[in-house]
């Protein structure tokens, strides 16, 4: 109970944007917990929310030490990878995620976006697809399915794809319109 506890109070203070509190209770669940599974995962994201990816990483990497089939975990990795450009190390964790959670969409939505980063665009838009298959919502899954397709030079399926990630955006009322159209996290497209 106590570990639940400590889990929620830190992710309540880290929401209300109380960082030093929350990573105060943050701390006494490492402290108290830190060989238990999940517990490591935990901090990683609030460290990631908190925009501290480096201390994250390493969070994620002692969830994998502790867990090592822990999908979530290789997929925060896999897109620091990404981001920093070790794609063989982010295909290589999108894979496994892929392995252990084959109907997961998220495992294939990365595994998707490391390949397409990789100049993998046909593994990419068939990894994409099956994101796409299992999570038919998801804007990010058409932006980057857009992209594959655009680097197959599929225009007309880019181009729905796109027409169906601003649908979707609008839709959630996230589209930056001051943007004139364009995501301000995909400002690219």
């Amino acid at each position: 109970r106590e570990r639940v506890w400590l889990a929620g109070k830190a992710a309540f203070y880290v929401s209300v944007h109380d960082f030093p509190r929350g990573q105060e209770y943050s701390h006494r669940l490492l402290n108290n917990y830190g060989q238990q599974p999940e517990v490591h995962y935990f901090q990683g994201t609030i460290l990631k929310f908190q925009l501290e990816p480096a201390e994250a990483a390493q969070e994620f990497r002692k969830e994998l030490e502790i867990s090592p089939q822990h999908a979530p975990a290789m997929l925060e990795l896999a897109q620091f990878e990404i981001d920093s450009s070790d794609l063989t190390e982010a295909l290589s964790l999108a894979r496994h995620a892929v392995e252990i959670e084959p109907t997961n969409p998220d495992t294939h939505h990365i595994l998707g976006r490391a390949l397409l980063a990789a100049g993998q665009a046909r593994e990419s838009a068939e990894e994409l697809e099956s994101a796409e298959h299992l999570a038919p919502d998801s804007s990010a899954i058409h932006f980057h399915l857009a992209a594959a397709y655009r680097e197959l030079g599929r225009i007309e399926d880019s181009h729905r794809e796109m027409a169906t990630y601003v649908s979707i955006k609008k839709r959630e009322g996230d589209l930056d319109r001051a943007a004139g159209g364009r995501d301000a996290e995909h400002p690219l497209v």
